[in-house]
């Protein structure tokens, strides 16, 4: 019986307490309703620190494609105005 309460403890504080931990981090993050980058503290290697690197690493990759639709955006509403008062000229 002890065995099987040592092993939940090291399963609980190994695994299920970082994870939570990561959960909370992630609710917080998108009950703030914030734009921007979505990023996670890495916990001390292993698995869970290449999930968490790997997480942060395509919130870059989103994010910098959002960055750029908004300059291409931009520069198509410019585009579309230049069109515009050339064709009323």
């Amino acid at each position: 019986m002890a065995c099987l309460l040592v092993a939940y403890l090291l399963l609980r504080w190994i695994l299920i307490n970082p994870l939570q931990g990561l959960t909370r981090q992630l609710q917080t993050s998108f009950a703030s309703q914030e734009v921007g980058r979505l990023e996670l503290p890495s916990p001390d290697g292993g698995e869970l620190g290449t999930l968490v690197y790997w997480f942060n690493q395509r919130s870059r990759q989103l994010e910098k494609l959002l960055r750029r639709r908004d300059e291409d955006q931009v520069a198509l509403l410019g585009a579309k105005r230049a069109a515009e008062t050339a064709t009323q000229a």
